[in-house]
């Protein structure tokens, strides 16, 4: 009883995402990022949530993570995450770190709705988490959540 009423809520929850995004989403802006022009990628990993339980290649979600060195600044690390999906905005951020690191050094774990690591039809991947580590030690970590502009949405839709 309690798996279904917490499935009957995550469906309400996206429906009314749905229909607050197409909403809202005319005249959104695309964000602006640094240059990666003088960077190298070091690390890109894209994964799917959706992929084996749509019928159309056009409705596959993407979910990416790049990171690149500047070729400039051995210790400047630039971290951009995008997605397909409407209920992502995109983001970047840059990360200062005193040793120079490799792909090696770098690691996304993706968790679902609930929580676990195991993507499902009904919970499937909303986040990543970025790992940077030197030596063995991590010295970033940052969560990215994929669907953090439809919950922008309906938190504006509550109020």
């Amino acid at each position: 009883m309690k798996k279904r009423i917490v499935s009957i809520s995550a469906i309400l929850v996206f429906l009314v995402i749905v229909v607050f995004w197409s909403a809202s989403s005319k005249g959104a802006k695309k964000p602006s990022f640094i240059s990666i022009d003088n960077a190298e990628l070091i690390y890109e990993e894209i994964v799917s949530p959706n992929r084996e339980y749509v019928e159309s290649e056009k409705d596959i979600v993407l979910y990416e993570v790049r990171v690149y060195k500047d070729k400039d600044k051995d210790n400047l690390i630039i971290v951009n995450a995008s997605s397909n999906s409407g209920f992502f905005k995109g983001m970047q951020y840059v990360v200062e770190h005193d040793k120079r690191i490799s792909s090696s050094d770098v690691e996304v774990i993706w968790t679902t709705f609930m929580g676990g690591k195991e993507s499902t039809k009904d919970n499937q991947i909303i986040e990543g988490t970025v790992l940077l580590s030197s030596n063995g030690e991590v010295f970033h970590k940052q969560k990215i959540n994929y669907l953090s502009k439809g919950f922008e949405m309906l938190g504006v839709a509550l109020k």
